[in-house]
This record gives structure tokens, C-alpha cells and sequence, in this order.
């Protein structure tokens, strides 16, 4: 058994006992939490993972015969700057 899953079953005890009046709410959150934290960051990932998917499309696209890399044409900009 998890350590989540052993904190809960001591919330129980606890709370039927009456040794504590939190909210079952309360008394519950070691099951409820991880996946509240999962869907809290799923969706920062899954915008992060895009993005670089989306770049490595980009990179390989850029790496066609004839044609330059990204970064080749960006050194290309900066000694024209120069």
C-alpha cells in the first residue's frame, strides 16, 4: 500500500473516532490530490512538449538538400551585421 493510501486510511480512523473534525473533504485529500497536482501541470507539459515538436518539424524542414539550417542563417544575419 501506497504512503498516500496508508495516510488516508489514518484520516479515516482519525475522523470516525472523532479525534479530528476536519471536512471529509480534508480527510480525503491524500486520494484526490494527485490528481488534482496531474491536472494542474498536464497541461503546462503538454504546451511544452508542443512547442518543441513544433521545432524540431521546423528543424527538420530546414534541413531539405539546397537549403540551410536555422542557425547557419543565423550566423549568416549576425556577420552582416558586423
Amino acid at each position: 500500500m501506497s504512503f498516500l493510501g496508508v495516510l488516508t486510511l489514518i484520516f479515516i480512523v482519525l475522523k470516525l473516532t472523532g479525534s479530528i473534525t476536519w471536512s471529509w473533504w480534508w480527510v480525503l485529500c491524500p486520494l484526490w490530490a494527485p490528481l488534482a497536482i496531474f491536472l494542474a501541470i498536464f497541461p503546462v507539459w503538454s504546451s511544452y512538449r508542443s512547442r518543441l515538436l513544433k521545432k524540431q518539424e521546423e528543424d527538420l524542414r530546414d534541413l531539405r538538400p539546397g537549403r540551410r539550417s536555422r542557425f547557419e542563417q543565423e550566423v549568416e544575419n549576425l556577420k552582416k551585421e558586423n
